[in-house]
C-alpha cells in the first residue's frame, strides 16, 4: 500500500510481561510458554471485522483476534490488559480514525497499546497524520490481504519495547544526575 513503510522484522518475546502470556502447545518457547498476541480489531462494519480477523489469524495460532465492535468494547478491552495491540479499519465505529487515536488511554504520549491503522489506499501524508496522532503503523490492503498483518503486530510491540526501554533508561539518567547534583 501507499502507506506502508518498510520495517524490519524478527520482534521478539522477551518484553512481554509474564501476565500478558497464554500458554500454548502451538510454539513453545522458553519454558514451554508461548506468546499469544492479542489484537483487537476495530472496524464499522461486521463484514470488516470477520475479514480482518482471519487476516490476524492467519499469522498462526498464537495471533488470537479480539473483535472490538465499538470504541467503548476497545476501551474495556484496554482497561482489562485483554488485546495486545489494536488494529483499527479505515472505517471505525464511534467516528473516524482520528477520533478513535484521541478517544485511546494513554501513558507518557504513548497510546496504552500499539495501533495499527489499516489505511487501504489512503496517500502517505494521511499516514504520517495518524502516526503523529498517535498510530504506531499504518499498512495497506495489500499487506492484510498478503497475511501479513502478524509482521505488523510484532513490529509495532517492538517499537514499543524499544521505546519503553529508551524511556526507563533517560529516567534513570535523570534520576543519576539529579543525585549527583543534590550530593
Amino acid at each position: 500500500g501507499a502507506c506502508r513503510r518498510p520495517v524490519a522484522a524478527g520482534a521478539t518475546e522477551r518484553h512481554v510481561r509474564p501476565m500478558d502470556r497464554a500458554v500454548s502447545r502451538a510454539r513453545p518457547a522458553e519454558g514451554g510458554l508461548t506468546v499469544r498476541r492479542r489484537v483487537g480489531v476495530l472496524a464499522r462494519r461486521a463484514e470488516d471485522r470477520a475479514r480482518l480477523a482471519r487476516a490476524v489469524a492467519s499469522g498462526g495460532p498464537d495471533y488470537v483476534p479480539v473483535d472490538a465492535a465499538s470504541l467503548a468494547s476497545v476501551g474495556a478491552f484496554v482497561a482489562d490488559a485483554a488485546i495486545d495491540c489494536l488494529l483499527v479499519h479505515r472505517d471505525p465505529p464511534d467516528g473516524g480514525i482520528f477520533e478513535v487515536l484521541a478517544a485511546l488511554p494513554r501513558a507518557e504520549g504513548l497510546t496504552a497499546v500499539p495501533v495499527i491503522v489499516l489505511s487501504g489506499q489512503l496517500g502517505p501524508e494521511v499516514c504520517r497524520r495518524f502516526v503523529r496522532a498517535g498510530a504506531d503503523d499504518t499498512v495497506g490492503d495489500d499487506v492484510a490481504a498478503a497475511g501479513g498483518l502478524h509482521v505488523a503486530v510484532e513490529n509495532a510491540l517492538e517499537r514499543r519495547a524499544r521505546q519503553a526501554e529508551t524511556s526507563l533508561a533517560r529516567r534513570a539518567e535523570d534520576e543519576r544526575a539529579r543525585l549527583a547534583v543534590a550530593g
